[in-house]
Formats: C-alpha cells, sequence, structure tokens
C-alpha cells in the first residue's frame, strides 16, 4: 500500500498506488523518481537489499522520504529500532509540518518504539500519525496504524498475563472488552 510521501511523476505514483510493484521493480532507469519507486516497489516484495540500493540512489528532492522508507526497512536489523528512533528524531525535530511524509516518520518511530518495548513514547508517536493521516485524509496510513495497534495489543497481551489470568490491555490503547462475551 502506497502512502505518497513525495512527489513522483504522474505515471509512477499511479502504478505505486495500484499496487504493481512487479512492474516497478523491473523498471530501468536511474533518475531519483524512478529509483524511490523502484525501491518502495522492491520493499514491498519483500526484497529488501535491493530496495534499500534503489533507495539511496534518490536525489536530494527524495532523500527525506527515502530515508523514511529506508527506516522501515532498517527496524527488522538487530539495532535497527534503537537507530530508527534517533533518525526519525532528529528528523521529525527538523520537520514539524503536517506532511504525509511526517506523518510516516512519526508512524515508522512509533513502530520502532514498540519494538523497543516503549509502550507510551510509541503511543504518543502512532497517535500524532493517526491526526496527521486523517488531516490529510490519507485512509490508508489510518488503517496502517490501527492494524499495527491491532498488532501490538496481541504482543502485549501475553506480558500482561498475571497468575495465568488475562489483565484487560488498558483503554488508553483504544481496545474496548465491554462487549466481550462471557
Amino acid at each position: 500500500m502506497w502512502i505518497a510521501t513525495a512527489s513522483l511523476p504522474a505515471a509512477l505514483e499511479s502504478e505505486l498506488a495500484a499496487g504493481r510493484f512487479t512492474a516497478l521493480a523491473n523498471l530501468d532507469g536511474d533518475d531519483a523518481a524512478t529509483a524511490f519507486a523502484r525501491g518502495i516497489a522492491l520493499a514491498h516484495l519483500g526484497r529488501t537489499l535491493d530496495a534499500r540500493e534503489a533507495l539511496q540512489k534518490a536525489s536530494s528532492a527524495l532523500t527525506d522520504a527515502a530515508a523514511v522508507e529506508i527506516g522501515y526497512l532498517d527496524l527488522n536489523t538487530p539495532d535497527g529500532p534503537a537507530t530508527v528512533v534517533e533518525k526519525m528524531t532528529a528528523f521529525l525535530r527538523a520537520n514539524t509540518g503536517m506532511s504525509l511524509l511526517v506523518a510516516r516518520a512519526h508512524h515508522l518511530l512509533g513502530t520502532a518504539q514498540f519494538r523497543r518495548m516503549r509502550t507510551g513514547d510509541a503511543l504518543d508517536a502512532l497517535t500524532v500519525a493517526q491526526r496527521i493521516y486523517h488531516s490529510q485524509g490519507c485512509e490508508a496510513g489510518e488503517a496502517q496504524v490501527f492494524d499495527h495497534l491491532a498488532a501490538e495489543q496481541m504482543f502485549l497481551d501475553d506480558p500482561l498475563r498475571v497468575l495465568r489470568r488475562d489483565v484487560l490491555v488498558p483503554r488508553p490503547l483504544g481496545i474496548d472488552h465491554g462487549d466481550r462475551s462471557a
């Protein structure tokens, strides 16, 4: 699912929006926009090393968007979450606007904070991301945040077991257990 964090030629944007990642992954051309689109496509296809290489070819006009997307690739490396938190914190200090790029950076920061078991910081970042996605009319971004929160609830449920009984995940996580079956 493509969230338009950078301005690309209409043909590339429409291919990304349509999810035609295989076709984009096979594009030739080393211009920044093509390299960026190819990097996004390769990431969606699970080809992490190729995606990183393509995203690193982005010019200065796409450097920030490429850095955020590379951050998502870095999450799965041993020191990735800590590195991502450091980079996205610095990025967000310099970029305070209400753009989709800033929303995606907050989203990445929240994901990295969850992986570091910093739940409060993660929820703060994800709340900001959701708010910006909503203000920009980006339903795909909002859906990703909500999907991420649901996955994190499952992750948190196991450590919150007390005396072989489940403890409810607190309401601030947006989970309402009031209507569950007895």
